[in-house]
């Protein structure tokens, strides 16, 4: 693929991934911000995926996604174990929030169903941003590239983030880049498998609505947080230098 077409087809994803993210947010709005349906926008990078494949690769499309969805557990199951990371991570920052500010931690007391949308959401992000937005990018780029592009953006789409002050949207735009790295870790050495990504950001939504929604945006938690989610990823690309670094395949 030359690299006007990258460019073209990674503008049309992230333009339309943004514009249906925004068509999806004003829907809810005239639904009284129902709790159920407002991880609903998380949905807007799967379906984009899912629309610029039919467009531009319609008869590769089932070819693509079985591809996707395809794991080999024999002989890459080590690499599944990277999805626990997210449970680990909130777990330790936790405590450590608990320990050096002393407050009191508990989990919230959250609607079983009210999760449906969070585990869906999942999974549609990691279609259009591993699936296809990595993708795209890491045909012309390095994995190291890629993963700061796709991170970039990814942290961007995040908008909210940019409401709550330059401290708060430099640590999320740390957290978010960290993450991006591990998970284009995750994606590639699973031969681009979206399950292992997929469960990685499933532990992370899920803990992120039971233990930490009330403390997310205390600045002290999410910078311990970020510190660790960094640091994860600092070893990764160190001890995985000619990964990153090499011309993508």
């Amino acid at each position: 693929m030359n690299s006007k077409k990258v460019i073209l087809k990674s503008f049309l994803f992230y333009i339309l991934t943004y514009f249906l993210t925004i068509v999806i947010a004003m829907i809810l709005q005239n639904l009284n911000k129902n709790v159920l349906l407002s991880t609903l926008p998380q949905l807007a990078p799967g379906i984009t995926a899912i629309l610029m494949i039919l467009i531009f690769e319609a008869k590769n499309f089932p070819k693509i996604m079985k591809e996707r969805f395809s794991f080999d557990y024999k002989s890459k199951y080590p690499i599944i174990l990277i999805s626990i990371i997210p449970a680990i991570l909130i777990s330790l920052s936790l405590f450590i929030f608990k320990m050096i500010f002393n407050v009191k931690v508990d989990k919230n007391n959250i609607i079983l169903f009210t999760l449906i949308w969070p585990i869906i959401g999942a999974l549609s992000e990691e279609i259009g941003w591993r699936g296809y937005f990595l993708e795209i990018i890491g045909k012309k780029a390095n994995i190291f590239i890629s993963s700061f592009i796709v991170g970039m953006f990814w942290f961007l789409w995040h908008a909210y983030l940019l409401g709550n002050g330059i401290l708060f949207a430099l640590v999320g735009f740390i957290l978010i880049l960290s993450n991006s790295f591990i998970l284009s870790f995750a994606y590639y050495k699973s031969s681009k498998s979206i399950i292992v990504v997929y469960l990685f950001h499933l532990f992370l939504n899920i803990f992120t609505f039971i233990f930490i929604s009330n403390y997310f945006y205390k600045i002290n938690f999410l910078i311990i947080m970020t510190l660790f989610y960094f640091l994860i990823a600092a070893v990764l690309v160190i001890f995985n230098k000619k990964f990153y670094f090499s011309k993508n395949e």
